[in-house]
């Protein structure tokens, strides 16, 4: 018998080098977020960075279409990539 607890974090460091110049505080939280988490969904992103489900598929959208985030797989099965 034994007891699993679980801490959350808002995200966990990575050695990655991400460069997040020209993004705002909400853009750059959310993809310190997926480089930790990148098999994360939107809500699990949101609810991580305290957001709303909307805010930060709308930080999503603008991350994909500056090319900086990228959707790999499904939505179920899929994964986060940096770019």
């Amino acid at each position: 018998n034994h007891i699993t607890v679980k801490l959350p974090f808002a995200f966990e460091p990575t050695m990655a080098q991400t460069v997040f110049d020209g993004l705002s505080k909400s853009a750059a939280t959310v993809l310190g977020v997926v480089l930790g988490h990148p098999l994360y969904k939107i809500e699990e992103i949101a609810n991580a960075i305290g957001l709303g489900r909307t805010r930060v598929a709308q930080i999503i959208t603008e991350l994909k279409a500056l090319g900086r985030l990228e959707r790999v797989g499904s939505k179920k099965g899929g994964y986060w990539k940096v770019k």
